[in-house]
């Protein structure tokens, strides 16, 4: 079939490669000729063809550790390191907080929403080794757990957090969160499914289920992939 990759569709803009340090070996000496050839060839093909794309790559570990450990090309390294950003971890960017949060908040469909001095300091006194990531977990199951948000106080943002006195009597009461943790995402995606099969794929009837907006509920099923995953199950349904 004629598709295009990545690069080809990349060509006279920019390619994101997101957590690169974690790139195969095999894979790493694939992108390192594309960097140094300009050339790509779609699969199935024998021929090439020209690409050219700026490449911007992102990782969370230190590449020059994983040089030394033989677990990243060092030539790839250096054909990568042109320009090299370095992000601040969240602690070290209070200032950000207030930003962020409002932004998380708005993407999860909670817009109206008080953010008390005391919840931010809060946030500030954090020292995030989740980095950003953990911040939207906490803000996204702020929202998950009371549909009708108005003010995000600092209790919100605890593990025992309660739900929600609107929400369903089956979790009724503080939540017990095991020692070993939960992983949040699958709970999420697990209630999504839940909702979307039990509305009949309805998304109004689906959101109204959780208590969420119709646009909040639309953005989890395409974050979880199930949208796309029941279209490719069902074809003549998606």
């Amino acid at each position: 079939a004629d598709h295009k990759g990545k690069f080809e569709a990349a060509d006279c803009g920019t390619l994101f490669l997101d957590e690169i340090g974690d790139m195969p070996l095999p894979l790493q000496a694939k992108l390192l000729r594309v960097l140094q050839d300009g050339e790509i060839e779609r699969i199935g093909e024998n021929k090439s063809r020209k690409v050219n794309a700026r490449v911007v790559a992102a990782t969370n570990q230190d590449l020059e550790v994983r040089v030394e450990e033989g677990a990243f090309r060092r030539d790839l390294y250096f054909r990568l390191a042109v320009v090299s950003v370095e992000i601040p971890p969240l602690r070290r960017r209070a200032e950000d907080l207030p930003i962020l949060v409002r932004h998380f908040l708005a993407l999860h469909g909670a817009v109206d929403v008080t953010v008390p001095e005391k919840t931010l300091a809060a946030l500030r006194e954090r020292k995030w080794p989740g980095n950003v990531r953990e911040l939207e977990n906490l803000v996204m199951r702020a929202c998950a757990l009371d549909p009708d948000l108005k003010r995000l106080e600092v209790d919100h943002l605890q593990p025992e957090a309660k739900l929600s006195a609107a929400g369903s009597t089956l979790f009724s009461g503080q939540i017990e969160i095991p020692e070993e943790g939960v992983d949040f995402e699958e709970i999420e995606k697990a209630l999504l499914v839940a909702a979307w099969e039990k509305s009949g794929h309805n998304q109004s009837q689906g959101a109204k289920l959780l208590g969420l907006q119709r646009q909040a509920f639309i953005y989890r099923l395409q974050k979880h992939g199930i949208i796309e995953d029941y279209g490719k199950r069902n074809p003549d349904k998606s």
